[in-house]
């Protein structure tokens, strides 16, 4: 746990010197956070499932900006600490390469799971200015509390392993980037051919967090095993 918190507090240091990956996170999360005024808010028909549906686009939309800001995090983290050489410095200390491991992505993890809730936080807010009536009483809602807060714990979990493990073996932060997100995408085939079908209930929504959950920790413990610092250390020098 030492070596851990160790690590963390690294990747917390040197990512408030990343000016860069900051300003991705900001950008994201203003775009997707006002994206929601781009919606119609205006029913004639004062159709209850029109105006329930809002609150589920932008929580879908804030699950959005957490995959975008992991995705360009786990890569970043990754490829901008080898090319200033604090990735070979940490190799070479005596931090066992779990340490390293996790710690990156969980601070990846973390920073994009910020992202989703500031994001989801900043659209009613928004939406309030411009007296659309939309609030925070929708988390009152079982479903909209597990999109909220549950699935995007294990999204971005899921994101940031594929993604930290694409900049340790790609080395090219476009590729992985991309490759990350193409693994994001492959979540929607199995409701793109309705092997499995969308339910928008509490049931249903937890039991697919817990699979997805599931997914990422096997993804997690298969880059743990995976990860080999001596042999990291030489695909840096290539």
């Amino acid at each position: 746990m030492k070596a851990l918190r160790t690590v963390l507090w690294k990747e917390i240091a040197e990512l408030r010197g990343n000016q860069r990956l900051l300003r991705v996170l900001a950008i994201v999360v203003l775009l997707l956070g006002l994206l929601p005024l781009a919606l119609p808010h205006d029913h004639p028909n004062g159709s209850p499932v029109a105006e329930a549906l809002l609150p589920v686009l932008g929580l879908l939309h804030a699950l959005a900006a957490g995959v975008f800001v992991v995705a360009n995090a786990a890569a970043d983290l990754v490829i901008h600490q080898r090319s200033g050489h604090t990735l070979d410095y940490l190799l070479s200390t005596r931090l066992p390469g779990a340490a390293i491991w996790i710690g990156k992505v969980l601070i990846s993890a973390g920073l994009g799971y910020c992202a989703i809730i500031v994001t989801v936080l900043v659209q009613p807010a928004v939406l309030s200015l411009q007296a659309h009536g939309w609030t925070w009483s929708y988390l009152a809602l079982p479903p909209a509390r597990v999109l909220a807060f549950a699935a995007p714990a294990t999204l971005a979990l899921y994101v940031t392993t594929v993604g930290t493990f694409m900049a340790v073996r790609v080395g090219d932060q476009t590729a992985a980037y991309l490759l990350t997100v193409l693994c994001v995408a492959a979540l929607a085939l199995p409701f793109a051919f309705q092997i499995v079908h969308l339910h928008l209930t509490a049931a249903w929504m937890g039991r697919a967090v817990v699979v997805l959950a599931a997914i990422a920790l096997v993804l997690l413990g298969a880059g743990l095993r995976l990860f080999r610092r001596e042999m990291v250390a030489l695909y840096l020098q290539e």
